[in-house]
């Protein structure tokens, strides 16, 4: 249903601008929470490879501890 069956076309108006606005910054927000999440994940896999790397040496060089 369209909402200017509902409410006056000012009215209408304004909400449909508050809506969209609201949904701008809802977009905003999770578009930047994505970009964290994937530079938690690079780095995380980053830091991992790291580690296996550090791992594989320390066992070919008999440096591993027990």
């Amino acid at each position: 249903m369209k909402i200017t069956k509902i409410l006056p076309k000012p009215l209408a108006r304004a909400y449909q601008e508050w809506d969209l606005n609201k949904a701008e910054a809802y977009l905003e927000y999770h578009e930047a929470m994505a970009r964290v999440f994937r530079e938690r994940v690079e780095e995380g896999r980053s830091e991992l490879d790291k580690i296996v790397d550090s791992s594989i040496k320390e066992y070919q060089t008999g440096d591993a501890k027990q």
